[in-house]
């Protein structure tokens, strides 16, 4: 599901995705790499997050951008 949504919401830009946990009350956790931020970025999240959440779903995310992991 958490997959999915991403893939719908951000293909165009996404560069990787990284799942940890699931930790205490969280479902999982997500570090979200990006090839670059889009201008929408703030509504492109709130759909992925109602998504997870009509599902019940907790999944704490981050948002990188790729060239900050290729500096890493």
């Amino acid at each position: 599901m958490t997959t999915h949504l991403l893939q719908q919401e951000f293909g165009d830009v996404l560069a990787h995705i990284e799942f940890f946990g699931p930790y205490e009350e969280e479902d999982l956790d997500v570090i979200v790499w990006l090839h670059e931020e889009p201008t929408d970025m703030d509504d492109r999240y709130l759909r992925v997050f109602r998504g997870l959440r009509k599902e019940n779903l907790d999944v704490p995310m981050a948002f990188k951008t790729a060239v900050e992991k290729e500096g890493v």
